[in-house]
């Protein structure tokens, strides 16, 4: 019988292994817990080490679970349950106030919206809070029926929604900026004007996916009188990465939009005079109680 060391396991790592279990791919896992995957990885491997199971099947392009990982699974799922409504109660004990929100970001707005909800995730332990990364159209569609009870998005999105179905508030300001491929002759500049922009390809998204960006982008250019020469539509702006390396295209995005990733690549040059903001956006029909306490947390 393996002795068994619970000393140099963290709680985290039995998370991480749910997360596996769940997405069957590290990487994947890394990604919804906001780590690498080679964390994720040196992880697993000790949890293996230290408890004397193999739990994975490892193939090139999948991960599955032995059994001796599915039973784990299960009875994990039931601890994390139980513990997670323990918790619940000893702080609405504590405080009187307990809840459960479900929240919906864009992919990139991790780079300026994590920290404070990671903030308010640790500072309200009584507060059961789901975060999913999506694009534009999942949030507004999750958002409309039901399935989540705050998203937070770009301001100009909004207009897919009835004024009268939604509550939003402004979080921060987002300069804009033309994304493009470094060799382009723009991408020396410090700054650019929408009529530099006159003669460039654009890329822009498909209606059904945000037809509040398009409309965004085509009022910039109809107020100075001329019209955007679009070369691709996407998606989403991460879809159009691939056109920026090879030069098919200017990305209208927000400075929020790819952080530092892919600086030696791709240029991003700031758009004169030219903003938008990250809102939070609620239905005014569903309030849930929770929402006012998120707000202010990221307001801070």
């Amino acid at each position: 019988m393996h002795e068994i060391s619970l000393n140099n396991i963290q709680l985290q790592d039995f998370e991480i292994f749910l997360a596996v279990a769940d997405y069957g791919s590290f990487t994947k896992a890394g990604e919804k817990l906001f780590v690498t995957q080679s964390w994720v990885s040196k992880r697993m491997n000790l949890l293996e080490s230290e408890l004397g199971l193999q739990l994975f099947i490892r193939s090139r392009n999948h991960m599955s679970l032995t059994p001796a990982g599915e039973y784990l699974r299960e009875r994990l799922h039931f601890g994390q349950n139980y513990l997670r409504e323990s918790i619940q109660e000893a702080n609405r004990i504590q405080t009187g106030i307990s809840g459960a929100i479900r929240i919906g970001i864009l992919e990139w707005a991790t780079n300026v919206l994590l920290s404070p909800l990671q903030d308010f995730v640790k500072e309200n332990p009584q507060i059961s809070v789901d975060i999913h990364c999506q694009q534009f159209q999942e949030m507004r569609e999750d958002l409309r029926y039901g399935n989540t009870d705050l998203i937070f998005t770009l301001e100009y999105d909004n207009i897919s929604f009835l004024k009268t179905e939604i509550s939003s508030a402004r979080l921060c300001e987002a300069q804009m900026m033309a994304y493009m491929n470094r060799e382009h002759p723009l991408a020396g500049r410090e700054s650019i004007t929408i009529r530099d922009l006159q003669s460039e390809e654009m890329l822009l998204l498909y209606d059904h996916s945000s037809s509040g960006y398009n409309e965004f982008v085509n009022r910039l250019f109809r107020q100075e009188k001329i019209r955007p020469l679009v070369s691709q539509y996407a998606a989403s702006g991460r879809a159009h990465l691939v056109n920026l390396m090879f030069g098919r295209g200017i990305l209208i995005a927000s400075k929020f939009f790819l952080g530092e990733e892919y600086q030696n690549q791709i240029c991003a040059v700031p758009i004169e005079g030219l903003q938008t903001y990250i809102t939070a956006v609620w239905k005014k029909d569903h309030p849930n109680p929770v929402i006012p306490m998120v707000l202010q947390a990221m307001g801070r």
